[in-house]
């Protein structure tokens, strides 16, 4: 299997030759702030949603294809779910699998289940849990949800970091 990066302003390198094309979402919400990446959740969901259908006109994907799993990451678990809904209401059948880890919580505990990762989502959504209550939610999102260690944000062996973009930005330059 090749992996693709979708970005929103290159051409993507597809083949109808592989038959399970892997795409890594990634840096699309990297903004100024926090606020400004999360107000466009929605816009990056859409985007992805959009993306598979490009992928299903091209005739890479079916509209109910199972190999298509849509895994995201704190703010990026959300855009799944938004894409799924998009998807779900463009295509009128929902997404196979969608997992989210840690989905974010700041921002999202008002916030209504269309607007956020939900079970509605994809015929089978699973939320892992390591970071409950602290920038991860803390409440059930899917159809099976696991608390790792009980899900909270003092896991074992992991340093307690304040500022988790600081953190990583640390160990890119190897600073640790």
């Amino acid at each position: 299997t090749e992996i693709y990066t979708l970005s929103l302003h290159d051409a993507l390198p597809i083949s109808p030759k592989d038959p399970d094309p892997l795409v890594l979402v990634s840096n699309l919400l990297q903004l100024t702030s926090y606020r400004q990446a999360m107000d466009n959740v929605p816009v990056v969901g859409r985007r992805v949603a959009d993306f598979l259908v490009f992928l299903q006109e091209e005739g890479m994907i079916r509209v109910a294809d199972t190999r298509v799993h849509l895994i995201g990451h704190s703010l990026g678990a959300h855009v799944c779910g938004m894409a799924g809904l998009f998807r779900r209401r463009s295509a009128g059948v929902p997404l196979t699998r969608i997992t989210g880890t840690d989905p974010a919580m700041p921002g999202y505990q008002q916030r209504p289940a269309e607007e956020k990762l939900d079970a509605s989502d994809a015929s089978f959504v699973d939320v892992v849990h390591t970071d409950s209550g602290e920038y991860g939610e803390y409440v059930t999102l899917g159809h099976a949800d696991f608390f790792v260690n009980g899900g909270g944000p003092n896991q074992p062996d992991c340093a307690v970091v304040k500022d988790p973009t600081q953190r990583s930005e640390e160990r890119r330059a190897g600073k640790e």
